[in-house]
């Protein structure tokens, strides 16, 4: 048997069946899933949007457990958050821009096309999540002067035309408890609301020498009411 034309041989029949896969791998594209986003306050797709933007879908956030900023600042790489000073404050660092204690926020915060002037709206429980837009940059031509970070954009699920409920409760140790509950349907032909509350209680963890307490006891609720027409 020729040695070297048994390897030659073989050398073709390699190249043919390469050539054949590659062939058919260019025949049968891979599907890739849309993600829209908001980040210029109007819908578009992801790929899109000069801008370098993280957005976390409803799977991944039920996934996560995500319940506060915290949670989702954690899946988001190049964003970071302090809460140091005090339970209530909350500063947010995206790419080496941090806010300040007691001051406005370096970023704007959007939920539901609403922008939150205050800082403290941030530090709030999230529920009915349906995404999670975190843009890096500054972006104070789309939302104002207080925007040089960046800006975070939560969107929540929309009523719709059949009525829905859903609450949760979470209890732990230093009398810690949480809980939230929301109802949601159609309130008219063209009309669908939804109302939710949360609220959240701790005593606190870590003590004082100085007395008065834990320094980090915190409660804090929040009602949030939604009309779609």
């Amino acid at each position: 048997m020729n040695t070297n034309k048994t390897a030659a041989l073989l050398g073709v029949s390699l190249l043919a069946l390469s050539w054949a896969g590659a062939a058919s791998a260019q025949e049968t594209p891979t599907a890739v899933d849309e993600v829209m986003v908001t980040a210029r306050q109007r819908a578009e797709n992801l790929r899109d949007v000069p801008a370098a933007v993280s957005a976390l879908s409803q799977g991944t956030l039920e996934a996560a457990g995500v319940a506060r900023a915290a949670d989702f600042v954690a899946l988001t790489p190049g964003v970071s958050l302090v809460q140091a000073a005090e339970q209530g404050d909350a500063q947010v660092n995206i790419r080496g821009v941090n806010g300040a204690r007691d001051a406005q926020a370096s970023f704007a915060f959007v939920v539901d096309g609403v922008q939150m002037a205050n800082p403290a709206a941030f530090n709030r429980e999230f529920s009915d999540l349906r995404q999670i837009e975190v843009v890096k940059g500054p972006q104070g031509a789309v939302y104002g002067r207080n925007a040089a970070a960046g800006a975070i954009i939560v969107s929540t699920v929309e009523p719709g035309e059949t009525f829905e409920g859903a609450g949760k409760v979470s209890v732990g140790n230093r009398d810690s408890f949480s809980g939230d509950i929301r109802v949601a349907g159609p309130l008219s032909e063209r009309i669908s609301g939804s109302l939710s509350a949360d609220f959240r209680k701790t005593d606190g963890f870590w003590g004082s020498d100085f007395g008065g307490g834990a320094v980090d006891r915190f409660e804090g609720y929040n009602l949030n009411g939604r009309l779609v027409a």
